[in-house]
């Protein structure tokens, strides 16, 4: 009995270091598939709309509305204030960066979020906003405060609020729908869908 340990002693050794072994060979597969080189595991584009209610001193036109464009976030150069997913960008880009829609001009009202990322994420409006720099919620979005400052009182009336909505790919106005301020920041960064914050008096969605 005593001669049958030693094939025993061997094979549970020969377990317990092919265990490493095994762990680090998953460890390199994975890291390979997650994070592969110069390449996007994740490539396509969103729209935002960010909009300002403004009072118009002229009488009996009520408010005009203007467009806040997120310009050269995200780029090398430009505005990037989050280093949190540095390593998952490509050519000089955060992974999660903003970019002019073909033929665009300032008149219009939307921009684009460009999601280009060596990693399989899910990215949310919070990640967009943290790389801008800038607050959002429900009380203060780009320091578009709720209530508005007396200061501002000759732009924005004391019923203003922010409002945010999303509306998906190809859909219309009929199909938009409010988010609750409490799911602003984990809003998914989803293909093709329109997101809409609105700084007004109405809001933004249809119901």
């Amino acid at each position: 009995m005593a001669r049958s340990r030693p094939p025993s002693t061997r094979r549970q050794k020969t377990v317990l270091y092919s265990i490493p072994l095994l762990a680090l060979s998953l460890f390199l597969a994975i890291y390979y598939v997650v994070a592969i080189p110069g390449e996007a595991r994740m490539d396509y584009t969103l729209n935002i709309s960010i909009q300002l209610s403004v009072l118009n001193s002229a009488p009996n036109t009520g408010a005009v509305v203007t467009t806040i464009f997120p310009q050269h976030v995200g780029i090398a150069g430009g505005i990037w204030r989050s280093d949190q997913y540095n390593n998952y960008g490509l050519d000089g880009k955060y992974p999660v960066f903003a970019e002019a829609p073909k033929g665009w001009n300032n008149t219009w009202q939307y921009y684009l979020i460009h999601i280009r990322s060596r990693v399989a994420w899910n990215y949310t409006l919070l990640d967009f906003f943290n790389v801008w720099g800038q607050p959002l919620g429900q009380n203060n979005t780009l320091s578009y405060k709720v209530p508005p400052p007396a200061s501002q009182s000759n732009l924005y009336g004391q019923g203003w609020f922010w409002d945010m909505c999303v509306r998906p790919p190809g859909g219309t106005f009929r199909d938009t729908a409010r988010v609750a301020p409490d799911h602003w920041g984990s809003q998914h960064l989803d293909p093709g869908i329109l997101l809409i914050l609105i700084y007004s008096n109405y809001g933004c969605s249809p119901t």
